[in-house]
């Protein structure tokens, strides 16, 4: 007898309210088993389930797609304070061994995506055709400009507020309690950096006193939340309600806090990352991470819109103004870029902020000869709150996702570039392109 589930989720999520600003969390689940828990599991939602506490997981289980995913083992979780996350500064990591000069096998781990279900990991397994397939895009990959960014980015803010949150560009922005930015890139995945995920242990964050999860047993620690088009000066501070989503909240404030539903913050998906960014040393071309809302069923870029991805050339990009659209934790426009910039994001208590603000900046992009998959600019500011923001271009005047921000440098900030790698990555592991 074949053992099948229909997950509600645990994975990552996001929710907030009126009051606050987002948190993805581990969400409510109900599932049917049988006594053969080895047997695989096929899930018609995607990667994403809760395995009740106490029960076996399954060795392995196949997702919509019949991707086998294997068991990893018991997942480690990071206790993480809300708002803690920063982006990483100082000296870079970078890929050793160019990508494209990398073994068929060896490159595969950059394809295998690691998840979580309940308390378990589980990892693709490799595709070692699909591994040629990109290795031989990379090898034939436009040569890179050799300029490198220089400067600006530690010169005077120039960021904007937009305080438009129901525009077209705007509405796919997303942010979480973590401190980080992300953008939806399909109907139902959202992009965002590794390292805003997972960095030595999958983050969580302490539960609203509102809130008791019953994801970990009961316990205080859950997901932290997502929110699109937050805007924490607005009287609506986040506009889009997910009336049809399983898990969705606010979070109000009258005497005391209160979780109400439906609302804006999601509280159901898939948490992904390669299985290099998890095994081995964080590299930036590994720091880009997914949050795969259609792993529970549902697809928020319905609502919200999304920013398409688009691979394109190192002269298509160095050639064009490219704009990023992220939620730093400080900002102030007019003086240095620095931590004594004024606080966007105030927490009120554990998974409710107020006063996150969306900030827009543009330039010039540059690609290092020697790291085609890294963008540098100098010309476009960041700061913590800033990590996993997408970075776009107009094409025939719509905006296509070309990358992400992951770090800041001395001399100027990095993102991943949107390549043949990120590309066949989603591809294989979330609901993307639906």
């Amino acid at each position: 007898m074949g053992y099948r589930a229909n997950w509600g989720g645990v994975s990552f999520a996001l929710t907030a309210g009126a009051v606050a600003a987002v948190a993805l969390a581990g969400a409510l689940a109900t599932g049917c088993g049988s006594d053969q828990e080895d047997e695989p599991i096929h899930d018609s939602v995607g990667p994403s389930g809760f395995i009740p506490k106490g029960e076996a997981p399954p060795a392995e289980w196949f997702d919509s797609s019949g991707r086998k995913y294997k068991l990893l083992g018991k997942a480690n979780f990071k206790g993480a304070a809300v708002g803690e996350l920063a982006q990483p500064q100082g000296e870079k990591k970078v890929q050793k061994t160019p990508p494209e000069r990398l073994s068929v096998e060896e490159f595969a781990e950059h394809l295998r995506g690691v998840t979580v279900r309940g308390e378990y990991e589980y990892i693709a397994e490799p595709d070692l055709e699909l591994a040629r397939k990109v290795l031989d895009k990379l090898a034939h990959q436009d040569d890179a400009d050799s300029r490198e960014g220089r400067g600006l980015c530690c010169g005077n803010d120039d960021r904007v507020l937009d305080r438009n949150n129901t525009g077209t560009i705007q509405k796919p922005v997303s942010y979480n309690e973590l401190g980080c930015s992300g953008v939806m890139i399909s109907p139902s995945v959202l992009l965002t950096a590794a390292h805003c995920l997972y960095n030595g242990g999958w983050y969580q964050v302490p539960s609203e006193p509102s809130y008791m999860s019953t994801v970990w047993g009961g316990g205080p620690q859950r997901w932290p939340r997502w929110v699109n088009a937050m805007d924490g000066l607005d009287a609506d501070a986040a506009p889009i309600t997910h009336t049809s989503a399983t898990y969705s909240y606010d979070v109000t404030y009258i005497g005391s806090f209160k979780t109400i539903t439906p609302g804006a913050y999601l509280e159901c998906y898939s948490p992904i990352v390669t299985a290099a960014w998890k095994t081995a040393n964080h590299t930036v071309f590994d720091d880009y991470g997914f949050v795969d809302f259609g792993a529970c069923g549902y697809s928020p870029g319905n609502l919200t819109g999304y920013w398409s991805p688009i691979v394109r050339t190192t002269t298509e990009i160095t050639n064009a103004t490219a704009y990023m659209y992220g939620y730093p934790v400080r900002a102030q426009p007019g003086t240095p870029v620095s931590d004594s910039q004024t606080l966007r994001a105030e927490s009120l208590w554990s998974g409710a902020y107020f006063e996150a603000q969306l900030f827009t900046d543009n330039g010039t992009l540059s690609i290092a000869a020697n790291e085609a998959y890294t963008l540098t600019y100098s010309t476009i500011d960041t700061s913590p709150g800033d990590s996993g923001a997408g970075i776009y271009q107009l094409v025939n005047g719509v905006p296509r996702l070309i990358g992400n921000h992951h770090s800041s440098y001395t001399l100027y900030n990095g993102g991943r570039r949107w390549d043949s790698t990120t590309d066949a990555f989603a591809r294989m592991n979330t609901h993307f392109p639906n």
